[in-house]
């Protein structure tokens, strides 16, 4: 006997086709669909959605329907990411799989990016010929995670740059653990050395921006 399928999940912000959704749940299969739909907009994509999840629930397939703004892309990064990480403590062992087609640029590169974090398996419709791309995976925050102290440095230094004894005095731990942090932090791009005077202090990169901030509102 074979083992029991897993569940699988998909994740998209929904344009003003369906044939992107569509076309993802038939390639790779589906149980349960998240739909991000605009309301209250010109175009809005939620009369989409209702008649989507009305088709889809015929076939047995469960869809739920999210909000998603055009054009905040900070916030549409956090609504996905959000929901995907309580659909993977409700269901495990699911395989998410998250749609990047539909819905304007901010939509579709939250998508993107909350598929990156959340070692969701990320995928693209090509319009013509329609086809399924699926998109590489990355292990969040690469194969090096951010841990406890150097979380404290990134969320530190969002106030601007800091010296190694300043980092020091503020996190509450030596020297030398504050330099073995930040050298970790900078191989992975995300801080970088600045000289004060004969001294140098640690600042954020761009990348180290974003990571602060998706610290700060909870995202990873």
């Amino acid at each position: 006997m074979g083992g029991m399928r897993k569940l699988k999940v998909h994740v998209a912000p929904l344009g003003t086709v369906k044939e992107p959704i569509l076309a993802g749940i038939h390639h790779f299969g589906a149980n349960e669909v998240y739909l991000f739909a605009t309301r209250g907009v010109e175009k809005e994509s939620y009369p989409l959605a209702l008649s989507l999840s009305m088709d889809l629930n015929r076939i047995g397939i469960s869809v739920v329907i999210e909000e998603i703004d055009l054009f905040d892309f900070m916030g549409n990064l956090k609504r996905i990411v959000t929901k995907i990480n309580e659909i993977r403590k409700k269901r495990p062992a699911a395989q998410i799989y998250v749609n990047v087609t539909g819905g304007t640029k901010p939509m579709a590169q939250a998508a993107l990016i909350a598929a990156f974090l959340t070692d969701s398996q990320p995928y693209y419709v090509q319009e013509k010929p329609l086809k399924v791309i699926q998109l590489p995976t990355f292990p969040k925050a690469g194969t090096k995670p951010i841990r406890g102290r150097q979380r404290d440095i990134l969320t530190i230094l969002v106030n601007g740059p800091m010296s190694v004894s300043g980092l020091s005095k503020t996190i509450g731990i030596s020297t030398t653990a504050v330099s073995h942090n930040l050298k970790r932090l900078e191989n992975m791009g995300l801080i970088k050395s600045e000289a004060a005077g004969r001294a140098k202090r640690a600042k954020l990169t761009e990348l180290g921006l974003w990571w602060a901030w998706m610290i700060k509102e909870g995202i990873i």
